[in-house]
Protein backbone atom coordinates (compact mmCIF):
# COMPACT_ATOMS: atom_id res chain seq x y z
CA UNK A 1 0.00 0.00 0.00
CA UNK A 2 3.00 2.63 0.77
CA UNK A 3 4.64 1.75 -2.32
CA UNK A 4 1.17 2.62 -4.17
CA UNK A 5 1.09 5.79 -2.25
CA UNK A 6 4.45 6.66 -2.83
CA UNK A 7 4.01 5.98 -6.82
CA UNK A 8 0.64 8.03 -6.80
CA UNK A 9 2.50 10.99 -5.21
CA UNK A 10 4.94 10.85 -7.55
CA UNK A 11 3.26 10.76 -10.56
CA UNK A 12 1.38 14.04 -9.08
CA UNK A 13 4.45 15.60 -8.27
CA UNK A 14 6.09 14.90 -11.88
CA UNK A 15 2.40 16.11 -13.57
CA UNK A 16 2.60 19.48 -11.46
CA UNK A 17 6.06 20.07 -12.52
CA UNK A 18 5.00 19.47 -16.34
CA UNK A 19 1.91 21.70 -16.00
CA UNK A 20 4.11 24.71 -14.16
CA UNK A 21 6.70 24.73 -17.36
CA UNK A 22 3.77 24.92 -19.43
CA UNK A 23 2.49 27.87 -18.07
CA UNK A 24 6.23 29.69 -17.40
CA UNK A 25 7.00 28.96 -21.50
CA UNK A 26 7.84 32.38 -22.71
CA UNK A 27 4.96 33.91 -24.82
CA UNK A 28 4.84 34.87 -28.52
CA UNK A 29 5.35 38.00 -29.43
CA UNK A 30 7.11 39.79 -27.36
CA UNK A 31 8.64 42.80 -28.33
CA UNK A 32 11.77 45.10 -27.66
CA UNK A 33 12.76 48.33 -28.95
CA UNK A 34 16.84 48.81 -29.60
CA UNK A 35 17.80 52.34 -30.30
CA UNK A 36 21.35 52.54 -31.21
CA UNK A 37 22.75 55.83 -31.94
CA UNK A 38 26.59 57.56 -31.71
CA UNK A 39 28.43 60.69 -32.46
CA UNK A 40 31.75 60.50 -34.36
CA UNK A 41 34.11 61.96 -31.98
CA UNK A 42 37.86 62.72 -31.29
CA UNK A 43 40.28 60.83 -33.68
CA UNK A 44 41.51 57.53 -31.92
CA UNK A 45 45.24 57.43 -32.79
CA UNK A 46 45.82 53.90 -31.52
CA UNK A 47 42.91 52.50 -33.63
CA UNK A 48 44.70 49.54 -35.25
CA UNK A 49 46.67 48.50 -32.46
CA UNK A 50 43.12 48.57 -30.42
CA UNK A 51 41.28 46.57 -33.36
CA UNK A 52 38.68 49.73 -33.17
CA UNK A 53 37.45 51.95 -35.71
CA UNK A 54 39.90 55.81 -35.92
CA UNK A 55 37.27 57.66 -34.09
CA UNK A 56 35.79 57.54 -30.92
CA UNK A 57 32.22 56.94 -31.21
CA UNK A 58 30.47 58.90 -28.04
CA UNK A 59 26.95 58.24 -27.21
CA UNK A 60 23.93 60.62 -28.10
CA UNK A 61 20.98 61.67 -26.87
CA UNK A 62 17.30 61.26 -28.29
CA UNK A 63 13.47 61.44 -27.00
CA UNK A 64 10.98 59.22 -28.79
CA UNK A 65 7.32 58.00 -28.35
CA UNK A 66 6.61 54.07 -28.03
CA UNK A 67 3.00 52.92 -28.85
CA UNK A 68 1.79 49.60 -28.12
CA UNK A 69 -1.95 47.76 -29.30
CA UNK A 70 -3.06 44.16 -27.40
CA UNK A 71 -6.10 42.82 -26.75
CA UNK A 72 -6.85 45.10 -23.73
CA UNK A 73 -6.23 48.50 -25.75
CA UNK A 74 -3.36 50.87 -27.24
CA UNK A 75 -1.02 52.85 -24.93
CA UNK A 76 1.72 55.03 -25.50
CA UNK A 77 4.64 56.46 -23.77
CA UNK A 78 7.21 59.32 -24.20
CA UNK A 79 10.69 58.23 -23.35
CA UNK A 80 14.32 59.63 -23.78
CA UNK A 81 17.79 58.69 -22.85
CA UNK A 82 21.33 58.15 -24.39
CA UNK A 83 22.49 55.59 -26.61
CA UNK A 84 25.31 54.45 -27.96
CA UNK A 85 26.89 51.94 -30.36
CA UNK A 86 25.28 48.86 -27.84
CA UNK A 87 22.07 50.01 -27.77
CA UNK A 88 19.65 51.53 -25.49
CA UNK A 89 16.39 48.79 -25.08
CA UNK A 90 13.14 49.19 -24.10
CA UNK A 91 11.78 45.91 -23.14
CA UNK A 92 7.75 45.91 -24.52
CA UNK A 93 6.82 42.23 -23.86
CA UNK A 94 4.14 40.85 -25.44
CA UNK A 95 1.72 42.94 -28.02
CA UNK A 96 -0.09 42.74 -30.88
CA UNK A 97 1.51 45.57 -32.70
CA UNK A 98 4.62 48.31 -31.75
CA UNK A 99 5.41 51.21 -33.24
CA UNK A 100 7.41 53.89 -32.52
CA UNK A 101 9.30 57.52 -33.67
CA UNK A 102 12.21 58.92 -32.36
CA UNK A 103 14.45 61.89 -32.75
CA UNK A 104 18.38 62.77 -31.91
CA UNK A 105 17.99 65.57 -29.39
CA UNK A 106 21.84 66.85 -30.14
CA UNK A 107 22.80 69.64 -32.58
CA UNK A 108 25.09 66.98 -35.14
CA UNK A 109 24.96 64.67 -37.49
CA UNK A 110 24.96 61.76 -35.48
CA UNK A 111 23.32 58.30 -35.91
CA UNK A 112 20.25 56.73 -34.61
CA UNK A 113 19.21 53.46 -35.88
CA UNK A 114 15.42 52.09 -34.11
CA UNK A 115 14.70 48.25 -34.85
CA UNK A 116 11.73 46.35 -33.36
CA UNK A 117 12.42 43.07 -32.78
CA UNK A 118 10.34 40.25 -31.98
CA UNK A 119 10.93 36.99 -30.08
CA UNK A 120 14.99 38.23 -30.75
CA UNK A 121 14.14 38.86 -34.39
CA UNK A 122 14.53 41.82 -36.02
CA UNK A 123 11.26 42.64 -37.79
CA UNK A 124 12.04 46.48 -38.91
CA UNK A 125 14.77 48.68 -38.96
CA UNK A 126 15.47 52.10 -40.23
CA UNK A 127 18.13 55.13 -39.07
CA UNK A 128 18.63 58.51 -39.48
CA UNK A 129 22.14 60.65 -40.01
CA UNK A 130 20.92 64.49 -40.24
CA UNK A 131 20.45 66.63 -37.69
CA UNK A 132 17.98 66.24 -35.42
CA UNK A 133 16.75 63.43 -37.81
CA UNK A 134 13.32 61.51 -36.83
CA UNK A 135 13.20 57.76 -37.59
CA UNK A 136 9.37 55.62 -37.30
CA UNK A 137 9.61 52.04 -37.77
CA UNK A 138 6.42 49.74 -36.76
CA UNK A 139 5.71 46.23 -36.48
CA UNK A 140 3.02 46.46 -38.83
Amino acid sequence: MRRVIGCAVTVIVILSLLVAGISCSTPDNVYVIRVTGWRLGDVNLNWEEEGTGPFIKEPISFSGSIRTTTSKGVTSRSVDGLADENGHEFNIGSADAVSCTFQMTGEEDDWLEVAILKDGEVVNRDYTSVKYGVVSVSTK
